[in-house]
């Protein structure tokens, strides 16, 4: 898959100047790094991707040999944009998470109390901060350069009916310091 980019970069005078980012890339399902991408590049992607739409997303999913590892899709930009906490819905592939999240982000940008009123019967919590400074929002991160202070990210929690009777109990709970996608202890109970 062939991609460009139009990125600008700013002056010590404010001036912007267009730059254009180009390249290949062999796999449509992979991030630009992992694709053969520079740091740079994908970090530009996301500040234009955040200065076009206010937030950008970083998806994660597993490799090819590990099937059943961990999913999960953050935002960056939604606190620099909207003063908005950044979300991150676990345990969803990246295609159904970044469809629901980017519905989110549009509730958020016209305003929209997500915690009261949303199309997707979801609810949030707060991440625990031993999650803030991890691989989850490594992505986010490397665009400010630090990590999210407490109560800046908050997890999506999809309604139990989202999932099957089983999968709906493994649900992986940021609020808690010991749960982590893709982790054996992942989930609101202690079922395996």
């Amino acid at each position: 898959m062939r991609y460009r980019v139009q990125v600008f970069l700013v002056d010590d005078f404010g001036e912007r100047w267009p730059e254009i980012v180009t390249g290949e890339r062999d796999h449509d399902d992979m991030c630009s790094i992992c694709d053969g991408g520079t740091f740079e590049e994908s970090r530009r992607f996301i500040e234009l991707t955040i200065i076009d739409y206010g937030w950008a997303l970083r998806g994660v999913h597993p490799a090819a040999d590990d099937p059943d590892g961990a999913h999960w899709t953050h935002t960056i930009g939604l606190l620099e944009s909207f003063n908005h906490p950044e979300l991150v819905l676990t345990d969803v592939e990246y295609e159904t998470a970044g469809a629901l999240v980017n519905e989110l982000g549009e509730d958020i940008r016209a305003g929209r109390d997500i915690t009261k009123d949303n199309r997707l019967g979801c609810t949030f919590r707060d991440v625990h901060p031993a999650h803030l400074d991890s691989e989850l929002l490594a992505a986010w991160f490397n665009n400010y350069g630090y990590p999210p202070a407490p109560g800046q990210v908050w997890q999506v929690v999809l309604p139990d009916a989202a999932y099957c009777a089983v999968h709906a109990v493994l649900q992986t709970d940021l609020s808690r310091a010991d749960h982590f996608p893709g982790s054996v202890n992942s989930g609101p109970t202690d079922l395996l």
